[in-house]
């Protein structure tokens, strides 16, 4: 069986059982993927990191969201860093897929557990 996943939308089943395993803030930001010069798909901590360091602005933690096309409850959460420059977040980083934006939530601590890449099912 083959799973389809897209970028996930604010009412999908998934993200409140995401949320009890990741405790990320309950405020999802719907953030323009917008990359920048230099930045490799897939290395968002660190594109993240010099961008901040070479033009200023914030590094934001946390996750972005998608979830399975045919079954809501069926869901993942992406550990990933952001920017926040003059009070707005943009994701820098590029994507392989055709997506224009990440469905995002803030995290205020490092996570405590070994993965960083969570994944939720209701389905048996």
């Amino acid at each position: 069986m083959v799973l389809n996943f897209d970028i996930s939308n604010p009412t999908d089943k998934c993200l409140p059982l995401l949320r009890e395993v990741c405790l990320f803030e309950p405020v999802l930001y719907r953030i323009p993927i917008t990359p920048k010069p230099h930045c490799v798909p897939n290395d968002c901590h660190n594109n993240v990191a010099r961008y901040v360091s070479e033009y200023g602005g914030e590094q934001v933690k946390g996750y972005y969201f998608i979830t399975n096309t045919d079954d809501d409850s069926d869901g993942c959460a992406i550990y990933h860093s952001v920017v926040r420059k003059d009070g707005v977040l943009i994701d820098i980083t590029p994507h392989n897929d055709t997506r224009t934006h990440n469905l995002f939530a803030i995290v205020n601590d490092e996570p405590t557990f070994s993965f960083v890449n969570t994944r939720v099912s209701t389905l048996n």
